[in-house]
């Protein structure tokens, strides 16, 4: 079914109604909390969170695919509306105690209304539009907070700071009346999927532990946002206890606090407007999630050094407190929050979800946990120098976890989630290429121009694994990038499909200044098998780079005459001679990849001859054994058993391996015959071989 855009202003001005009440209600929440209370009382606030955020990710989330979300948004805003007035009337009638779980409660409820908002966009909005549509609705949020904001300085020079829950009642009640057609006229796409209404089951807490467990990735980045709340939360609390320092009663901090939100909020839009979409494409999604945990180092140190050398300078202190909150409020919705959306992306579909959910669910609620404990038990028995001094060791650490994700993300991407095994690799990424549509192919296209050269190449070989049209025309618009070892990649790639009307572009890249995509070039043209093609080849040949020249030789040895053969044989003679150990494994390289006997008999004249010379170079010891175990035959099998001799486990293992191989295209006689010749060693690295051919 056909879903339409007329939804799109609505949902803007439903989501600037819903973004205004709730920077109205934490503003009103947190004067009347700090204006009644001392601070010291916030972290038992912050359990409250704690705890609500975590039954709302366990009973809650697993709810929204089991009933009509029209209906469970209208539900909400209304019982919203009617705690609001109760709550009011409470205050009304001086029961103060209510300003502690009113901010709980502004918290909880924000949390609710823009998790069933987003969900009801979403059905509203299918993959494709909703690139287009969800900036422009999300833009309405952020006016929506900038406008009530800065309305609420001027609203204190008339009303208390009580009676802007009236304020809080009536955006809510607007949000009511704006929802309410819209849920007539699309209601039949927020009815619940008929698959999931049995499925009334609450996430398990085991289950989100089970996916920190498993996923090294998921495991990388929940320490990540753990420490990074753990520092948030002091941070607000520290900007807290400040406010309450500075300012007396509930209208002047609902001033402060909506000139702060506003200008803010302000700084935000600013900047993602203008720096950091840039910033996110030149740095790359990983790399520009460094720009948080540095702030946060900025901050803390800024604060410890004013704090220790300029103690009784309060409005310096308080001065760097509220721009520090500022900035980092600026930074982390601008760089971490889209950057931990894009985050999720290397994940495969099925664990997506469930990753994201146990970070939110379970990592989040115990750091604000964390963070709570360590303001209520801790921080009484510290000084404010030491605490910021902790805090700015933390911020350091985040640092260095942020370089570690990244590291952790690459090669999540280049092995299609680390700690797969193989075969489980090639299912994700067969997964990852099924999945594959429009919007994916834009993400990917940009990303080829952001990230870095391990993650590029993984994207590169996802297109080249979908070959469909849109994924070939992105390698192809990429062909003529400046990054030389992608371009050689891209070549490669392009290559292995064998597409006819790529024949003529790689042609091309046999002029390229690169040697490596020269050398790659020449074998993507080669596997056409043309030869009129490969004649093109012939001059190549005295080319500077040992690879061009091997690849060369693979190309032309099928189709060239015996006298031809020759001459190329003689070419390899020469490269085996060189004292260039490179040079010399690019003709081992070469002479296990061409047949016939003189070849063979030219790899065994080099292996007898060569002595300890594979000992020492492990580029030779890869390319000769790897060439001598292409050779199907009896003699190449004594000449790896040879090469296994007095040499360290991990050469061992790469011989077993490659024993393996060559064990299994061997008859059953010969290989009998030639055990009852071996020594024991040998005996053991065949039946072990043997062993792991058969597991396999």
């Amino acid at each position: 079914m056909e879903k339409s855009n007329p939804g799109k202003l609505s949902l803007f001005f439903l989501l600037f109604l819903c973004f205004a009440s709730a920077i109205l209600g934490d503003s009103t929440a947190e004067s009347l909390l700090l204006s009644h209370f001392d601070a010291q009382y916030i972290p038992k606030m912050f359990l409250i969170n704690a705890a609500a955020l975590f039954i709302i990710s366990t009973f809650l989330m697993p709810v929204f695919d089991r009933v009509n979300r029209g209906n469970l948004f209208m539900s909400g805003l209304l019982g919203h509306a009617v705690m609001l007035i109760f709550i009011r009337i409470a205050i009304w009638s001086k029961w103060t105690f209510f300003y502690g779980p009113l901010f709980s409660y502004a918290y909880v409820s924000k949390i609710i209304i823009f998790l069933t908002f987003w969900t009801i966009a979403n059905d509203l909005f299918d993959s494709r539009k909703a690139g287009k549509v969800f900036p422009v609705i999300a833009a309405g949020g952020t006016l929506g907070a900038i406008a009530v904001s800065f309305s609420i300085p001027w609203l204190m020079k008339i009303i208390a700071a009580e009676n802007l829950l009236l304020l809080w009642i009536l955006l809510v009640s607007c949000s009511v009346l704006l929802f309410w057609p819209v849920k007539i006229k699309y209601g039949r796409f927020f009815k619940a999927r008929p698959d999931t209404i049995k499925a009334a089951r609450p996430v398990s807490v085991f289950q989100n532990l089970g996916i920190l467990c498993k996923e090294p990735l998921v495991r990388n980045m929940a320490l990540l946002f753990f420490a990074l709340f753990f520092l948030l939360l002091n941070q607000h609390f520290t900007f807290y206890s400040q406010v309450k320092m500075h300012f007396s009663n509930a209208n002047n901090v609902a001033t402060f606090l909506g000139y702060f939100n506003g200008i803010s909020m302000f700084f935000t839009f600013a900047l993602q407007m203008t720096v950091a979409g840039k910033l996110l494409n030149a740095a790359g999604s990983t790399r520009s999630m460094l720009v948080v945990p540095v702030v946060m180092v900025i901050i803390f140190g800024t604060q410890f050094f004013l704090l220790r050398y300029f103690p009784e300078a309060s409005g310096l202190v308080f001065g760097a407190v509220v721009i520090g909150m500022g900035l980092r409020v600026a930074c982390f919705d601008s760089f971490f929050s889209p950057n931990f959306q894009i985050f999720f992306s290397s994940l495969p579909s099925q664990l997506r979800g469930r990753g994201k959910l146990a970070i939110e669910g379970v990592v989040k609620p115990l750091a604000i946990l964390c963070s709570s404990l360590w303001m209520l038990w801790c921080l009484p028995g510290l000084t404010a120098p030491v605490n910021t001094m902790i805090l700015f060791i933390i911020a350091m650490l985040v640092i260095f976890q942020t370089v570690r994700l990244r590291t952790h993300y690459t090669r999540s991407l280049t092995g299609y989630l680390s700690g797969y095994s193989s075969k489980k690799q090639a299912v994700v990424l067969e997964q990852l290429v099924n999945a594959m549509e429009q919007r994916s192919f834009e993400s990917l296209r940009q990303k080829l121009h952001t990230e870095s050269s391990e993650i590029r190449e993984f994207i590169i070989e996802l297109l080249a694994k979908s070959s469909s049209p849109e994924a070939v025309s992105i390698l192809m618009e990429s062909l003529d990038c400046n990054d030389r070892k992608t371009r050689a990649t891209l070549v490669s790639s392009l290559g292995r499909l064998c597409l006819p009307d790529l024949k003529e572009r790689l042609l091309e890249f046999l002029n390229d200044p690169d040697d490596r995509v020269v050398a790659n070039a020449v074998q993507a043209v080669a596997g056409y098998k043309d030869e009129r093609v490969n004649a093109q080849l012939e001059p190549l040949l005295h080319h500077s780079n040992n690879r061009v020249q091997a690849n060369v030789i693979i190309a032309l040895w099928p189709w060239v005459s015996d006298f031809k053969k020759a001459a190329l044989l003689d070419s390899l003679q020469e490269m085996i001679s060189d004292p260039d150990a490179v040079v010399r494994s690019s003709a081992l390289y070469a002479l296990g990849e061409i047949d016939g006997v003189e070849s063979f008999l030219m790899l065994r004249r080099y292996f007898y001859k060569c002595g300890e010379e594979y000992r020492n170079e492990q580029v030779i010891f890869r390319q000769l054994s790897r060439a001598i175990a292409k050779k199907k035959d009896e003699s190449s099998l004594v000449m790896l058993l040879a090469m296994a001799k007095e040499q360290n486990q991990m050469r061992i293992i790469q011989i077993i391996n490659l024993l393996g191989m060559l064990v299994s295209e061997l008859q059953e006689i010969s290989l009998l015959k030639l055990l009852k010749k071996v020594d024991l060693f040998d005996r053991n690295l065949i039946i072990q071989a043997l062993q792991n051919r058969t597991t396999a």
